[in-house]
This record gives structure tokens, sequence and C-alpha cells, in this order.
């Protein structure tokens, strides 16, 4: 390929954006529940449900940042960025992590680390 075209097009910011947002993510999910537990306050006192609701908002915070992800790479195919491989990489990575999300139910209320989800 010529080196010349390539340093003219310009930069995949879409493309790039739905790859790098997934590092983030359990960043945003961390600020989101120290935010709430400052808005939310001790509920008399603290208690394993006090801490499985608050967990449960870092869950859906990071959860919307995959989507936003999957938007990001849909955008950028869309304008035909190029490394469009950087796109579909972004895409099915943040598809694959919104199944496992699903999937898994780390949403659920009670969700454990070692046993899972509760049972519906």
């Amino acid at each position: 390929m010529n080196t010349s075209a390539i340093s003219r097009q310009p930069v995949p910011i879409w493309g790039i954006l739905s790859v790098a947002l997934k590092p983030m993510v359990p960043l945003f999910g961390t600020l989101a529940i120290v935010i709430a537990q400052h808005f939310v306050g001790d509920s008399d006192g603290l208690s394993r449900n006090y801490f499985s609701q608050l967990s449960q908002i870092g869950v859906f915070v990071q959860l919307a940042f995959f989507v936003a992800g999957v938007i990001f790479a849909l955008t950028s195919l869309l304008k035909r960025e190029h490394l469009r491989s950087l796109a579909i990489l972004g895409l099915i990575m943040n598809v694959l992590l919104i199944g496992i999300f699903l999937y898994a139910r780390f949403y659920a209320l009670g969700f454990d680390q070692d046993t899972g989800a509760p049972p519906l």
C-alpha cells in the first residue's frame, strides 16, 4: 500500500472508540457505584441488600458502555472509516460481552461471582 495515501486518511475515531472503551468500563462502573453511594448514603447501616443494589447500578453502567461500543462500531462501519477490521473487532467484542452479561445474568440482585445469579 502507498503510505502517503494511508497518512492522508482521517483517523478512524469511531472504530478506535469502539475498542478503547472496553478497558475503561470497570472504571466507569466503579465511579457510578461511588457516586450512587454518595447520593444514597447509608440506609439503616450496611447490609447485603444495600451492596447488591449498588453493585447492580455499576453493572448496568458497564452494560450501557458496552452498548455504546456497539453503537460506535456501527457508526464507524456506516461512515466507512478506514481500518474496517478495527470496527468489526469492536462490534464482535462488544456483542459477545453483552451476550455474556445477559446469559450469566450479572444484573440480577444477589449475583455472586462464585455461585452466579440466584435462580429465577
